[in-house]
């Protein structure tokens, strides 16, 4: 990864967003070849947990019944349904089983607490190593998403998973900014466990936090793809940034000190995760700008959130905004495009049916979701749907259809 250091214009550095929305709203190719695709990703950790063989029973039934609305993130009904298993009319296996998804209920009902409790008690209990394996997964999980309060109630109650939960409450701390309390935990856990595997990790955050007290405000990062197949997204991008800051024409002789360090992803999610460590460490960027494919904008919104540096994201991939208060986007997701379209075509226009033809990559598939649950929801109608290839150039029959 070559970085190139660009002089930039002061005044004109501070047009570089604003320039970008224009430059960031090319639509890039995933490695596959098929246009970036934006996941909406509903994530349940019940999927290991199956239905006992034994059919007909109440207690199997209901058991059913409850993942269903586990699934559909109705917890209270999934709650309310699991009481009624009589835990003493199943085998010890399934009774298990119960227990563990009672877990994950009582997780996502904001019982965070008695979650890992339970979680504990059901690895304790089992003896089936897969099970328990599992089991240990789930526990890993909740840690991962519990507050700081939750982790500091928790941090001396299970010795078997506090250097997770110290380790865990370290970036925690680097994330709301106080990287004295992150110092702090993260020495406490190599201090009282030297062998962990999570050793390397804890040292590079601190020479990160170390890094970050060394910022040069006057350092822009930029990550893009500049090689394979979405360089020609990245380049266009960075050349609107060029222009925005004054590379070109009169002001780009101007001695200002403020510095562009360009790094290329490659569109490779792994190698931006390392150019921003890079700009971190040996840069001292004060901020990072991009990158454009999804797989890639969220890892670096990810370490730049947990470094606390300012990420301006050029993704239109769903949900960045969540990862952290460091994180800031300036393209509009494909939901939020569809979103305005059907409310232009409706409200502005008195549209009410609509006929959608639509490419058959991942991206005409989900901007076709979004548009037709759009217009449902806003009383519209579908009266036709028709799909096309990628390459088709001819659509007279389509269109007759």
């Amino acid at each position: 990864m070559n970085k190139i250091f660009i002089p930039l214009n002061r005044l004109a550095a501070t047009l570089i967003v604003l320039l970008l929305v224009g430059c960031a709203q090319q639509r890039p190719m995933t490695k596959s070849g098929s246009s970036s695709k934006t996941k909406t990703k509903v994530t349940t950790t019940t999927a290991a947990v199956t239905v006992p063989t034994t059919t007909g029973s109440r207690e199997t039934s209901l058991f059913q019944k409850a993942i269903e609305a586990y699934k559909q993130q109705k917890y209270d009904d999934a709650m309310s349904t699991i009481q009624k298993l009589d835990l003493d009319k199943v085998d010890p296996q399934f009774k298990l089983k119960i227990i563990w998804f009672l877990g994950h209920i009582q997780f996502e009902t904001g019982e965070r607490q008695k979650a890992i409790e339970t979680f504990v008690n059901v690895q304790k209990l089992s003896s089936d190593e897969s099970v328990r394996a599992k089991v240990t997964m789930s526990i890993l999980s909740s840690i991962d998403k519990m507050t700081t309060d939750e982790l500091k109630d928790i941090q001396n109650k299970y010795d078997e998973w506090k250097p997770f939960v110290l380790f865990k409450l370290g970036e925690k701390y680097m994330q709301q900014g106080d990287t004295d309390a992150a110092k702090d935990k993260f020495r406490e856990f190599l201090r009282d466990y030297p062998q962990h595997e999570y050793v390397v990790q804890a040292q590079n955050y601190i020479s990160k936090m170390g890094s970050l007290e060394k910022v040069d405000p006057n350092t822009i990062g930029i990550i893009l793809p500049l090689s394979g197949k979405n360089a020609p997204f990245g380049l266009k991008s960075l050349m609107g940034i060029q222009l925005a800051a004054g590379v070109f024409g009169e002001s780009k002789n101007s001695k200002t000190g403020i510095r562009l360090a360009v790094m290329d992803s490659q569109d490779d999610p792994e190698v931006a995760r390392i150019a921003v460590d890079r700009l971190i460490e040996e840069d001292h960027v004060i901020a990072i700008l991009g990158p454009l494919g999804g797989d890639t904008a969220e890892v670096v919104a990810r370490q730049c959130s947990l470094a606390g540096i300012p990420n301006i994201t050029l993704s239109q991939k769903e949900d960045l905004d969540g990862l952290g208060k460091y994180v800031f986007r300036i393209a509009m997701t494909n939901r939020n495009q569809i979103k305005r379209l059907v409310s232009y075509a409706m409200d502005e226009l008195s549209m009410t049916k609509f006929a959608i033809m639509y490419p058959t990559d991942n991206y005409g598939q989900e901007l076709t979701k979004y548009f037709w649950d759009e217009v449902l929801s806003k009383g519209g109608e579908i009266t036709a749907v028709q799909p096309y290839k990628l390459k088709q150039d001819d659509f007279r029959d389509d269109v007759r259809k």
